[in-house]
Order: structure tokens, then sequence, then C-alpha cells
């Protein structure tokens, strides 16, 4: 199990960079480049009904390390595809250079768990 500290805007990018890569744009091989497309949507499943829906945002939040790797996965490819700042913001709601720093703090995580 691995433990991310995110603040509540972090989770949020990770969950809408889930979406992206699920609804928003193609992937090609989804399988290879973010993950197994069912254990995808699980995992948007899970963090929404665990920690988007509740009163007080946890400190951490908790994900196996096949979880951890499609958030690394799902961040990577919105970033590449979604290459235009402004496009970015508005379909993912932050800044790309949140995102870059989102995304070294996930590998981080990553590679530690």
């Amino acid at each position: 199990m691995i433990k991310l500290s995110l603040e509540q805007n972090e989770l949020l990018l990770c969950m809408a960079a889930l979406n992206e890569v699920r609804t928003g744009f193609h992937v090609p091989d989804f399988e290879h480049v973010i993950g197994s497309q069912r254990d995808t949507e699980a995992l948007h499943q899970r963090l929404t009904d665990e920690y988007c829906r509740i009163d007080a945002w946890p400190a951490e939040v908790a994900a196996q390390r096949s979880e951890a790797a499609i958030l690394v996965n799902a961040t990577r490819a919105a970033l590449q595809e979604l290459d235009h700042e402004r496009e970015f913001h508005a379909r993912l709601g932050e800044s790309r250079a949140f995102a870059f720093s989102l995304l070294s703090k996930l590998e981080g995580a990553f590679a530690a768990g």
C-alpha cells in the first residue's frame, strides 16, 4: 500500500486526468500505456466514493501499487495529450506546471512505495 499525501486540488487533478484518459481522448494501447481499463474504471470509482464525497478532506490517500502506477500514467498521458496550456487548464482545472509538479510527487511516492 502506498500512502499519497495529496492536497484537495492534487487529488481532483488526478481524478480529472483519470477521466480524460477514460473518456476525453483516445489512448493508443491503453493497457500498456495506462494500465488495465477495468482497474482504471475501478480506481476512478473508488476515489470518487472514498475521497470526493466526504465533508473533511483526508490527510492521505491510500493506493495499491498498481493504482499509483495508473495515477502516474494517467497524469503523464494527460500532460502529453493536452499540450496547450489553455486547453489543459480548461479540461483539468489546473495549470500544466502544477500538473508536472504533481507528477513528480506521484512518481516519488511510487518509487518509494
